[in-house]
């Protein structure tokens, strides 16, 4: 991490305590592993047949919907982030996001069900017809 501009001195210190790895380099290994996900023969295989348009529309879709898209807005950003981890973060996660923005709620596995508040979502690929 060191000797890159494109890190702040928090965000390189962030990246050694937690363990990061670059951004370039997680994106890399998260498209590898996803390729092997969906490629026969692989170890990481998951035995989706690919060869259905409705398969094809179902995987993606999911994909695209695991990830919401966060606002950009500092404050706004940690909400979102709260929000989505109440939804799928662990508890070490969530312990880790509460301690380290104290500020910001972190809604409960209960609330999250009844709050108003939710990413937007994204449209199924194409229309199944």
């Amino acid at each position: 991490f060191g000797g890159s501009l494109k890190y702040s001195p928090e965000q390189v210190k962030i990246m050694i305590e937690t363990g990061a790895k670059e951004q370039e380099v997680f994106v890399e290994d998260m498209c590898k592993k996803l390729r092997g996900m969906l490629t026969e023969g692989h170890p990481d295989f998951r035995g989706a047949r690919l060869w259905s348009g409705v398969a094809q529309r179902f995987i993606e879709r999911v994909i695209d919907r695991s990830i919401p898209k966060l606002r950009e807005g500092p404050e706004e950003h940690l909400e979102d982030v709260a929000l989505w981890l109440s939804k799928v973060g662990d508890e070490k996660e969530m312990e880790w996001f509460r301690k380290r923005f104290p500020h910001v709620r972190l809604p409960q596995i209960a609330d999250s069900a009844t709050e108003s508040t939710s990413f937007p979502s994204s449209p199924a690929p194409k229309d199944y017809s």
